[in-house]
């Protein structure tokens, strides 16, 4: 997850931005605002109908109105990569973490408006946040940072719940097949409530490394259930009975 920065949250801004938008177009807004908030390529995401979907829950017909009414209506920015794609950025988050990153480093110089090296807030913001577009537009994003599949590792990862071996678990992630990827985002729901038990379930990069999405899922029943509590009561009855045989 990207670093926390401070988010300023303009009330008539925001009123203005969603004015001509429908009731699903605006909550879809704020779903990905906050998406996009969170992840490693702060303010930028793939146009993934399937991702949108799966983020949101809404349906495959309610995300791609949306998304036509955010393009038409000019509340995010839509740039084509060279592989046909497109990426979605936030103009607003990608301007709001650069002035927070500016405002941390004016803060370590002590924060006084008269030092000579202090960084000119709005003049760099501004600059940073069209270049940040600019060179979207004139390279293939995708080339350099895999955009999707990182999404949809976001995805996995939130669903999976058991965060260890991040970094490596990402590493792997991106090396599996866009086939690979379908089959590990069907299965990982139905394994996470096969074992409710976060301390069994397997590390991820384990259920990664393994394909794991390729076994057969077993959903504990109640009968399942209470055996598994006989057998504990009666391993803690034969060990009282060992005990006391010992002390007699």
């Amino acid at each position: 997850m990207a670093t926390e920065f401070w988010f300023k949250f303009n009330f008539k801004d925001w009123a203005n931005d969603v004015r001509p938008l429908s009731l699903t177009a605006r909550g879809m807004l704020l779903e990905l605002i906050i998406y996009m908030r969170q992840t490693a390529t702060i303010g930028m995401m793939p146009l993934d109908i399937r991702l949108i979907v799966r983020l949101t829950g809404c349906l495959t017909e309610e995300a791609t109105e949306s998304i036509t009414e955010f393009k038409n209506f000019g509340i995010f920015d839509f740039v084509k990569n060279d592989d046909g794609s497109e990426t979605i950025i936030s103009r607003r988050i990608v301007k709001e973490f650069e002035r927070s990153r500016i405002n941390t480093a004016n803060g370590k110089n002590g924060g006084n408006p008269t030092l000579k090296n202090k960084i000119r807030l709005t003049d760099s913001v501004n600059q940073n946040a069209n270049q940040t577009s600019n060179s979207i537009s004139n390279s293939n994003f995708n080339s350099n940072f895999d955009l999707e599949k990182k999404a949809w590792f976001d995805v996995f990862w939130d669903k999976y719940n058991k965060k260890q071996d991040s970094k490596k678990c990402l590493d792997k992630w991106l090396k599996l097949s866009d086939n690979e990827i379908n089959a590990a985002l069907d299965k990982v729901e139905a394994y996470v409530h096969s074992t409710p038990d976060v301390q069994f379930r397997k590390n991820p990069l384990t259920w990664l490394n393994g394909k794991c999405w390729e076994d057969e899922i077993i959903i504990p029943t109640l009968n399942t259930k209470i055996s598994n509590f006989e057998k504990a009561v009666k391993a803690d009855l034969h060990s009282m009975i060992i005990y006391d045989n010992d002390n007699e």
